[in-house]
């Protein structure tokens, strides 16, 4: 929905990382846009700000810029190029419910944001999502696109019996090739309590993240720990990344066979470098430089949780199955 309002004509230049996860681009892809890839840092898993300088051209229309692991570029950069050369952002926060650039919240940067409740992330409604915008246009072609396309023409009235042709009510005038993404009673009520518990299960996991942070600093020569782009850079973790260094003695896959054993979960860092992917090998992508992070992160990288479900003993049990990894292949 944050795409398609924007109505951009087909052909459009659109800017975004490689690492990412499939329904940051489908969209683009799907309405005939023209993608260009650019790189990542492996700290931060997030767009390298300064290949999006060097990707910017004269048909560059918009930036789609997800924000991996509740972390985040450098946003300064990111505006000064936006600004500079009149382009639209849209920002995917599913991973960044609560997190802040110099005090600002992520989502509140670009025209529009998309967040995620689905099971796993900071808060959850049971699945689905929302969509928030500044802009008056994206918000009436939002909600036709939400309401199979019915016509919204005023953001303060929903479509009314009003007779806007000789032989229809605006209710049921449909302007848009809309969908249906209403979301039930039940998502909504579940979403709006979650929403209130929302600083508090930030704080858990900022917790979880600074313990997983001190006990993996005394393995800096395995791992490559997760850090921040610069000191205005507060995240709301998603999770805690890890990338394992080439000098290692294992490799990833023995180390996350060992972790399920253990019953502890263990996942790839989403879809790694999309122009890789299957659903993409018909697909003609541009990349502005080279994608070597993002084919670095798909092969050697992982993360693992810091849900405030995690207790004391359940952490204390990671890292003693870490150590006992370490220990015998380290």
């Amino acid at each position: 929905m944050a795409f398609e309002s924007l109505k951009l004509p087909k052909g459009s230049g659109i800017i975004t990382p490689a690492l990412s996860f499939p329904t940051s681009i489908n969209p683009a892809i799907r309405q005939q846009m023209d993608i260009t890839f650019v790189d990542s840092n492996i700290e931060t898993y997030n767009m390298a700000a300064g290949a999006l300088e060097q990707a910017v051209t004269k048909d560059t229309k918009a930036i789609i810029l997800p924000h991996i692991m509740g972390n985040m570029t450098d946003m300064d950069k990111v505006m000064k190029t936006v600004e500079e050369n009149n382009l639209i952002l849209i920002e995917d926060c599913c991973e960044a419910i609560g997190s802040r650039y110099d005090g600002r919240l992520l989502g509140t940067f670009g025209s529009s944001a998309s967040f995620s409740f689905f099971p796993s992330h900071h808060i959850s409604a049971g699945g689905g999502g929302m969509l928030v915008t500044s802009n008056e246009d994206v918000y009436l072609n939002s909600m036709s696109l939400k309401h199979w396309g019915r016509q919204y023409t005023d953001v303060k009235n929903v479509p009314s019996q009003t007779i806007i042709r000789s032989d229809y009510v605006q209710q049921y005038t449909y302007e848009m090739l809309g969908y249906n993404f209403v979301a039930s009673e039940l998502m909504a009520a579940k979403g709006l309590v979650q929403m209130k518990k929302l600083e508090e299960l930030n704080r858990d996991r900022e917790r979880n993240f600074d313990a997983l942070f001190k006990f993996f600093k005394k393995y800096d020569d395995i791992f490559v720990l997760p850090g921040t782009v610069n000191k205005k850079a507060q995240p709301s973790w998603f999770a805690f990344p890890l990338t394992i260094r080439r000098s290692a003695k294992f490799r990833r896959d023995k180390l996350m066979a060992f972790l399920f054993d253990k019953k502890i979960e263990a996942r790839h860092v989403l879809g790694g470098n999309l122009a890789t992917q299957p659903a993409y090998s018909q697909v003609k992508f541009k990349t502005a430089g080279n994608l070597s992070n993002a084919d670095i992160i798909s092969a050697d990288s992982f993360f693992i949780g810091v849900y405030s479900g995690i207790t004391k003993e359940r952490m204390d049990y990671m890292q003693e199955s870490f150590s006992e990894f370490i220990a015998s292949n380290g």
